[in-house]
């Protein structure tokens, strides 16, 4: 795993992603992220778990604010609105979310 996220580090960017597997159907990324605000938005159809492997992600999950950090873990449930903000840096794993 160490050498995608390397390769991730490497190009740059806001957001950079690969997509390294299934788990029940569900997509399997991991993620380097910069200073990046996505949009809020909403999984119908599936929950999406984060795991933090390096940095800090902030989850703005309905009207509350969760921080993550180097081995934290969090699932919001689908239907849930939800974004994610770094602040600086973050590596990390996301499972499911599609849908």
């Amino acid at each position: 795993m160490e050498q995608i996220f390397a390769i991730l580090r490497g190009k740059g960017g806001a957001f950079q992603v690969e997509q390294v597997g299934e788990v029940n159907g569900n997509p399997v990324f991991l993620r380097v992220m910069r200073d990046f605000i996505a949009p809020y938005h909403t999984h119908k159809q599936c929950d999406e778990m984060f795991i933090i492997f390096d940095g800090e992600l902030i989850l703005d999950v309905d009207s509350s604010s969760y921080t993550l950090t180097s081995g934290d873990t969090f699932t919001i449930k689908a239907g849930q609105t939800h974004r994610s903000r770094v602040p600086k840096y973050a590596e990390l794993m996301v499972i499911g979310g599609h849908g």
